[in-house]
């Protein structure tokens, strides 16, 4: 299914445009190929969820002064394919693809239809007949241009072309962020230790305590030791048994399905108040600096879904809503804060999504 975002609004315009791109599709195919047609827009609601949805987005403009769709694209982790005459070509050439596999993103659209038609063909199939592939290498461009394509990085340029050289960048932009960060993961720790008392009337620490489970089990009559066993158990159902901690930490994204009341937001909490405890610990014994640590902030996505306006990102938000909690805090330590999450140091929990209603 190809989704062709950019139509005219004007309906007879547009069905006439439609009939002559699937015509010219099914005869290059050679069978009936699905076309989605989808006008112009301004949206940018509209075009991130046409972006997200997609295996790979195709640029097939013969020219392009630079290509900021495939720039989105690639912010999304979504892989490309986009003109050699491009600016977005010349992007990716330098920063993210080698020579024996430039012709995975950048194809030769200068020549004539058939041969263009091809080549694009060829770099589409790359992707789509092993899907798995569409992830890993959205992923790749994503991180290969996240520290070179970003505000900072453009005005950094801007400044030393105009000014010279300027001294390599830290997140800890002035001395006492380190001492401000700390305070502040030291109030996201009591927060979520106070949402836990509310939800189980215990604190953190007195919900999770640590048992040898096989020397309780060996000190039980015959049958209570088996609910004491639950690993045994789901393996001999067929699934796999990993510690929280195991897949937490080797995991940039991790979804907890669970019935009502199987822990799932304690869970999280706890992840959080670690997270922001070791971080805390690290920073006052000056073993570590503000830009050394990773921590993690915890949300009711209702609370998320309330503020996300046209426009804005929910990392965005999210960091807003963070600092309204734990007010007041510097624009320094505002900085800091939206830099590590996007640099993949603050790990966003956001709890109960399932009970926002789709169209928050």
């Amino acid at each position: 299914m190809f989704i062709i975002r950019g139509l005219p609004a004007d309906e007879t315009k547009q069905k006439s445009l439609m009939n002559s791109l699937r015509e010219k599709a099914e005869t290059a195919a050679g069978r009936s190929v699905v076309l989605v047609p989808r006008a112009f827009s301004t949206d940018r609601r509209d075009l991130a969820l046409d972006i997200c949805r997609a295996s790979v987005v195709v640029m097939p403009s013969r020219a392009e002064g630079f290509g900021l769709v495939a720039m989105e694209a690639i912010s999304y982790g979504v892989p490309v394919i986009v003109a050699r005459d491009s600016g977005v070509a010349e992007v990716l050439q330098r920063y993210c693809v080698s020579p024996g596999s430039e012709a995975r993103y950048i194809v030769d659209t200068r020549g004539g239809e058939d041969g263009v038609v091809l080549e694009l063909a060829k770099a589409l199939a790359f992707f789509v007949q092993v899907p798995a592939r569409v992830k890993l290498l959205g992923e790749h461009l994503r991180k290969s241009l996240v520290d070179v394509c970003s505000w900072t990085a453009a005005a950094r340029s801007f400044l030393a072309d105009q000014i010279g050289p300027l001294p390599t960048p830290t997140l800890s932009v002035v001395a006492d962020v380190r001492d401000e960060v700390a305070a502040l993961l030291q109030r996201e720790a009591d927060y979520v230790d106070d949402q836990c008392q509310r939800t189980s009337g215990r604190s953190v620490d007195n919900v999770f305590v640590t048992r040898d489970f096989e020397e309780l089990a060996r000190s039980q009559p015959d049958g209570v030791s088996e609910l004491l066993e639950p690993a045994p158990r789901a393996a001999a159902e067929g699934g796999r048994v990993e510690s929280w901690e195991h897949v937490i930490r080797s995991s940039s994204t991790v979804v907890i399905l669970g019935d009502p009341g199987a822990g799932k937001t304690l869970c999280l909490l706890r992840e959080v108040r670690e997270r922001c405890l070791s971080a805390v610990g690290a920073l006052r014994a000056g073993s570590a600096g503000a830009d050394d640590v990773t921590f993690a902030m915890y949300f009711h996505a209702g609370e998320l879904a309330a503020r996300l306006g046209v426009g804005e990102s929910v990392l965005e938000v999210a960091v807003s809503v963070f600092v309204e909690r734990h007010a007041p805090v510097s624009g320094v330590a505002r900085h800091w804060l939206l830099e590590a999450v996007r640099l993949g140091r603050g790990l966003l929990v956001v709890d109960a999504v399932d009970e926002v209603r789709s169209a928050s």
